[in-house]
């Protein structure tokens, strides 16, 4: 693993500060979810927070909070997942445009890039991706959100 590369490396970089902190970081190799649009070819489905439009990176103060903006969030619990998102979106509907309609399933291997230690209170974690060949996940979407 000492040659791979982060896919945002770059965007590190400019943070000027240590972006990801590997001493938080762990090889995850699971089924994970991840909110996303039920047209898989979304582009925010691939996309981390900062580099969706309009992005917020100058609302972040802190070296962890603009680096996990260059993360993907994922959860490991469906449930977990679902609550979450209601719990956001009822607040603020406009959000769907950013987040999706619905949940999809992904597996990831180690090769596919790192991730920092799941909440315990909402599953939720930050996916730091590997440059890769593939460089976009295929999702299989599994579930449509509806906001009651």
């Amino acid at each position: 693993m000492s040659n791979t590369k982060f896919k945002y490396h770059l965007k590190h970089e400019e943070l000027g500060c240590d972006c990801p902190n590997m001493d938080n970081l762990e090889s995850i190799n699971n089924h994970v979810y991840r909110w996303l649009f039920s047209d898989l070819t979304h582009i925010n489905n691939h996309l981390p927070p900062f580099l969706i439009s309009p992005n917020r990176i100058d609302s972040e103060d802190d070296c962890k909070s603009k680096c996990d903006g260059f993360a993907l969030s994922m959860f490991t619990d469906l449930v977990k997942a679902e609550k979450k998102y209601i719990k956001l979106v009822k607040r603020k509907p406009l959000l769907v445009e950013v987040f999706g309609n619905g949940i999809g399933k992904l597996k990831l291997i180690e090769s596919d890039g790192m991730a920092d230690k799941p909440s315990k209170s909402s599953s939720h974690f930050n996916f730091h991706e590997f440059e890769n060949e593939n460089n976009q996940f295929i999702f299989e979407y599994i579930k449509d959100i509806k906001i009651e």
